[in-house]
């Protein structure tokens, strides 16, 4: 009895011995996942140029080439608004694209993260982008034509006779008195910078009578919010008479001014 269970010992240390060696066997080398290429755009038009049902094709297609490429693929739509298309509504197109999105990623069994829509910025006209990102690929960047600072918010014809619009540039102009937005916790835990763009109405006076963020990372809105509410600039005159302005305000965050 003793002679077997030597036996069966030895054999398993043989065994164990053998497993081991070949772990470590110096001939063997790591071999990492495969590197795809960059980022890149797989389709580009005109927001106000196709349908629903055509946009919904566009993103069908979209999702299931994502998926072809690997379940560890992405990819993200950039919805630009038109600098001058007043009509287009940017955060209604980003909420119905993904909707559709969702519905085509349960389709791929795919995770609901991998692909989504958000704001890119403004160009000359609404513009849908949409980027594929490979697994490992480097992250392609919105790439917007026109700064918030040379965008006027409203349509000229549709404001009062006692306002006048300025673009975010012609407001900072003829601001007299700033406060610095403070650089929230969440949002520096997250590194969220960039530019935050305030639709702002002023008296007068020069005194911000209205307030309310509607462009930038959700993190920072309501500091730049709060901030731009205690701004002061100088009186707006046209023929002698003072008049109302109304324009976007803007506050660029940056974790180094910080």
């Amino acid at each position: 009895m003793n002679k077997i269970c030597l036996f069966v010992l030895t054999i398993v240390l043989l065994t164990s011995s053998s497993v081991f060696v070949v772990a470590q066997d110096e001939d063997e080398t790591y071999v990492p996942p495969p590197k795809y290429a960059l980022s890149y755009v797989f389709d580009e038009y005109n927001a106000n140029d196709v349908s629903t049902d055509a946009e919904k094709e566009k993103i069908e297609v979209y999702v299931l080439q994502i998926s072809n490429i690997s379940r560890y693929a992405g990819g993200y739509i950039y919805v630009y608004q038109g600098a001058r298309d007043y009509k287009f509504d940017y955060d209604k197109r980003i909420n119905s694209i993904n909707k559709i999105i969702d519905v085509n990623l349960a389709t791929v069994s795919m995770d609901a993260y991998r692909v989504y829509a958000r704001f890119g910025g403004f160009r000359e006209s609404s513009t849908i982008e949409m980027i594929i990102e490979p697994p490992q690929a480097e992250h392609k960047s919105f790439t917007p034509s026109i700064s918030l600072l040379d965008v006027k918010s409203l349509d000229d014809t549709s404001l009062p006779k006692d306002t006048t619009q300025k673009t975010g540039q012609e407001l900072l102009d003829k601001l007299i008195k700033k406060i610095k937005p403070p650089y929230p916790a969440a949002a520096k835990a997250v590194r969220a910078i960039g530019e935050v763009g305030v639709l702002t109405k002023i008296d007068e006076k020069g005194i911000v009578t209205e307030a309310k963020a509607f462009i930038g990372h959700p993190l920072l809105r309501q500091a730049c919010e709060q901030a731009v509410r205690h701004w002061q600039f100088k009186p707006e005159k046209q023929k002698g008479v003072a008049v109302k302005i109304v324009g976007i305000a803007v506050c660029d965050f940056n974790p180094d001014d910080y």
